[in-house]
Order: C-alpha cells, then structure tokens, then sequence
C-alpha cells in the first residue's frame, strides 16, 4: 500500500485519541483506587478541571463520559498537528 505522504493524519489523530482515552479511564480508576483523603481530592479535583467541571462536584457518568469525549479530541489534534507537521519536514 503507497500513500503520498509517510505519516498518515487520520492514523495518527486515531492512536493518539484511543491512547488518550486508555489513560482517562486508567487516571480515573486510580484516583478511586488512592487511599489518602487528600490526594484522592487533589486527583478528582484535577479530573474535574480536565472535564471544564461538568456535573459539579461528583465524578458520575456524565463527566466520565465528557473527560473521555475532551481528552480524545484534544490527543486526536495533537496527533493530527504532529503527523502534518512530520510531513512537512520529511517534504523539506
């Protein structure tokens, strides 16, 4: 299979987005998982930053889901921005 260009955008805005996703659920499970009061605040206080604070103060399946759909599409331009800008160079 031969593309025109070496690192493909939508392939690499995909992974970063499925990484991205995979590490949300994993940060999510170890904030419930950590047993001093303090930083298990410290880390829902941190995911409901990430989340723009939606659903107030409680973690439910509201902000779980909009953390998912934010840290996805953010790593997914992140990715898109760094194949295009590998592109770029590999061109020069």
């Amino acid at each position: 299979m031969s593309y025109a260009t070496p690192y493909i955008p939508s392939h690499w805005a995909r992974a970063f987005a499925l990484v991205a996703a995979g590490f949300f659920i994993v940060c999510v499970l170890w904030g419930y998982l950590l047993t001093d009061p303090a930083l298990q605040k410290l880390h829902m206080d941190l995911l409901r930053l990430l989340t723009l604070d939606i659903g107030g103060s409680d973690m439910g399946a509201i902000p779980f889901i909009a953390g998912l759909v934010i840290s996805g599409i953010g790593a997914a331009i992140v990715g898109m921005s760094l194949a295009m800008c590998l592109n770029h160079c590999k061109k020069n």
